[in-house]
């Protein structure tokens, strides 16, 4: 049966108030099922994963379909046993969800739309050993993502001073952005002056993220590659485009030194 639920991409599941100082962790793979329940009555079973890794009360990690086939998460809050947070589900279409830990277990569900229909999800997963052992993702790749997810959530609400000097802190200050229409800009003071003008309130970048691929720089750092579209509503995107971004990695902090913007087109 043809996958109906869509996953974009990894997920950071971003710092949040954690669980309680005492909660057991919730590292590892959780695997299990889901099944969609359309109004028309249908219901679309399928496998679940969600990989968290957790580091005191910071939780990251990936959820989708299958290990090889994951989804971004926002939005996270955790407070004792629940966990809630927001995954894109078709284009423009999100999906919310409400988990609860009993032990080895996560159970809930998920309201939201998926394509044109309202729909309820419900999930049910459990940690298994064998299974976060088997399917154990790259380190390298979780932070990149978590890196891109986090740079783009700050350009999507840039409107918001804050948020735009934080998305300031992601490039060096010699930064080199080539676009294909816009041409070359160089500098990050330039270049965010750019996006103040001509993105923040004005559109919203979404990752494909079946597209996102991640490449060592071995001494450097680490080039990350994909598709990305651009969407002026929450519920239609009108552009497309691929990317490619070199990010250095000094003192254990990354920011972009170069990044490339190409093959625009209409949706």
């Amino acid at each position: 049966m043809k996958r109906i639920f869509v996953w974009c991409a990894l997920a950071a599941l971003l710092p949040s108030q954690g669980f309680a100082a005492d909660a057991a962790d919730v590292s590892g793979t959780w695997s299990g099922t889901f099944a969609i329940h359309f109004p028309d009555g249908r219901v679309a079973d399928d496998t679940a994963w969600l990989v968290l890794q957790q580091s005191g009360t910071t939780v990251t990690g990936t959820v989708g379909p299958k290990a090889t086939q994951q989804g971004p998460i926002r939005d996270v809050t955790i407070l004792g046993d629940t966990l809630k947070f927001v995954a894109d589900s078709t284009q423009g279409k999100t999906l919310k969800f409400v988990l609860k830990r009993e032990g080895e277990k996560l159970s809930g569900e998920a309201n939201g739309e998926i394509g044109d229909d309202r729909v309820r999800v419900v999930l049910s997963v459990a940690r298994s050993a064998a299974a976060a052992t088997a399917a154990a993702p790259d380190p390298l790749y979780q932070r990149m993502l978590a890196l891109d997810t986090a740079m783009f959530d700050s350009f999507n609400n840039c409107s918001d001073p804050a948020q735009l000097a934080k998305h300031a802190a992601f490039f060096a200050k010699d930064v080199e952005f080539f676009h294909d229409l816009g041409g070359l800009t160089v500098g990050a003071d330039a270049m965010i002056e750019n996006t103040r003008k001509n993105v923040c309130g004005k559109f919203r970048r979404e990752l494909d993220s079946a597209s996102f691929r991640v490449y060592p720089i071995p001494g450097y750092g680490a080039m990350t590659l994909g598709t990305h579209r651009f969407c002026h509503t929450a519920t239609t995107c009108e552009g497309i485009a691929e990317f490619s971004t070199v990010w250095r990695e000094k003192d254990g902090v990354w920011q972009i030194t170069r990044a490339l913007s190409y093959a625009h087109g209409s949706l």
